[in-house]
Order: C-alpha cells, then structure tokens, then sequence
C-alpha cells in the first residue's frame, strides 16, 4: 500500500514518531509516497495514496490549533482510508476524537487512532528533568505502540479511543484553550536580558506570532503553544511572566467591576454574561498590554521557568 504522512511538531517528538513510522512502513513492504510538514502550506499537486496517516501532538488536552486549521484546508476526500496518530506525554483528552471528526468533515474515513506516548515537553507543568534512561525507554515503547498501529492498520482493527467521560472533561480545558487561551499565553511570553538577538525564536516559529521589536521577540496572537522558543532557544532566554499574568488579572478585576457598576441595571441573565465578557476581556487586554511595554519592567524577578528547557529531539524543529 501507499501511505502519505502528515505531521506537526512542535519541539520534536512527533518529527521522530513520524521517522520511526516511514521505517517501519517500509520494513513491512508499504511504500511512503511523502512526509508534509503541516507548518508549510499544503501543496496542490501530492501523489496519490492509499492511506494517509495525519500525526499531530496534543496540547491542553486537544489538538493544536495549527492543525486543526490546516486540517479545516484539506481538500474534500471520496472516503479515502485515514490514519489519526496524537503523541503525547500523558494522555490525549479530546485530540483523538476531535481530529477524527475533522478528518471525516473532509471526507475521510478514519479507520484507527492511536496515542503514542513521549516525553513531555509541556514546560509549565513539567519542570522536572527527564533522565536518558527514561528517554530511552520512553522512546522503545514508542516504538513497539507504532507497530501495534501498523498491525491495526495491517489487519484493519482499530483500538479502543478516548473514554466519553475523559473527553468531556478534556473539552472543557481544549475548547477555552483553542479559542481563548493560547492569545492570552503567547502575551506572557518574554525574553530576559540573555536574549543574544540572533533572531532563532522569529525564524522558528511555526505560526509566525513572534517579531523583533528593538532588537528583543515580542510576541503576537495566534500562538499554538507549543513552547518551541522556550525550547529551543540557544541562551534560555525566552521565558513566562508572572507579571504578565498580574497584569492579566488585574485588567479582568477592573473590567468586572466596570461591568457590574454600568450594567447593573440589565436583567439578570444579560447582566451575568457582560461580567463574563467584561473579565475575559479584561485579562486579555491586561497580557496584551504587558506585551507592549515588558522590556520596561523588572521581569527578570518573576519568572515560571527560570530558564529550564524540556527538549528531547536533536533537530526539534522540523
């Protein structure tokens, strides 16, 4: 069979599921027509295929939203076979589900998903370093869950896929995320005086929100997320404010209590959801703010990181 690859990766590890997957196929006698990096645009004019396998990471319990709007791209499919691969470091919460049915709105048929676990490179959450030794046994039950994916496909089985429960909850953490979250997350982002101006971070980042404003990153809406600057930036310069987040909440307190003095006089339902509409709208302004004027202030005190990297693939950008 043929087989076409699909992938995002943010600082690698899905690059190297996607390796190890090609080999794999090939060892079994299936022919890998192409591998396309989702950062690029979508060529028009691909090989023909069999099957194509789609390999994306999950951030906040769900697809990355570089993917999910690259999947939105897709040309519109005759039932074509599918293949919808998430990799992780825990668990993929809604990915699995939410990226198949993208891939059915373009007409797929999506025979199996899979989660093959990686290490984690999510970094507010998982300062802790990881040892080679669990690297590399980490990466060898990688390996063996690729296989039991390809024995899937081989026999047209399919594994069981995320619980109900499980994305339900997942949802309520991915959907803010998808549309709120990750605005207010790329505004926290700043780098400390480390920053040697070499301009990695701008050239690397796969949804182009950062630019160089006097010779410093500053960053822009549409962040996926995914911490590649964080990574793979060669000082560990680029980091997460706390300060940032202060301003965030501090603009939120104020447009709430803006809220509630000038439209106490709505009804009730009206009333609660301008207060809600107010206090998102307020943290939002509060990071975008901070953004702008970052470079004047004492960061280098307040710091979620303190300059720790999370990276595990040697070319983690691809």
């Amino acid at each position: 069979m043929r087989f076409g690859i699909y992938y995002f990766s943010g600082c690698g590890n899905t690059f190297w599921v996607a390796q190890r997957t090609i080999e794999a196929l090939e060892r079994r006698g299936h022919e890998v027509a192409f591998c396309h990096n989702l950062e690029t645009a979508l060529p028009m004019d691909l090989p023909k295929t069999d099957i194509d396998m789609f390999l994306s990471p999950i951030y906040y319990a769900g697809v990355p939203s570089l993917v999910v709007e690259k999947l939105k791209l897709m040309p519109i499919t005759g039932n074509k076979k599918a293949v919808f691969w998430t990799v992780a470091g825990q668990f993929s919460g809604i990915g699995r589900r939410f990226g198949s049915f993208l891939l059915k709105d373009r007409g797929y048929n999506v025979m199996t998903t899979l989660l093959i676990r990686m290490p984690d490179t999510y970094l507010p959450l998982s300062i802790s370093q990881v040892s080679e030794e669990q690297k590399q046994l980490i990466f060898q039950k990688a390996i063996d869950q690729i296989d039991m994916g390809l024995n899937e496909i081989d026999h047209n089985t399919t594994s069981p896929g995320e619980k109900k429960r499980t994305a339900i909850l997942s949802a309520l953490l991915y959907f803010p995320y998808l549309y709120y979250l990750r605005y207010v997350l790329s505004y926290c982002f700043i780098s400390t005086s480390k920053c040697i101006h070499c301009g990695k971070c701008e050239r690397d980042c796969p949804c182009q929100t950062i630019r160089i404003f006097k010779d410093r990153p500053s960053w822009h809406k549409n962040c996926t997320g995914c911490f590649r600057c964080v990574n793979t930036c060669p000082v560990s310069a680029i980091d997460i404010s706390w300060i940032g987040i202060g301003f965030g909440v501090f603009g939120a307190v104020c447009s709430w209590f803006l809220a509630t003095v000038f439209f106490a006089f709505l009804g009730s339902v009206l009333y609660f959801l301008l207060e809600w509409v107010a206090f998102f709208a307020g943290f939002w302004i509060g990071t975008w703010i901070f953004q702008k004027i970052y470079l004047y202030l004492p960061i280098e005190k307040y710091l979620m990181m303190k300059g720790k990297k999370r990276i595990f693939i040697a070319d983690g950008k691809k």
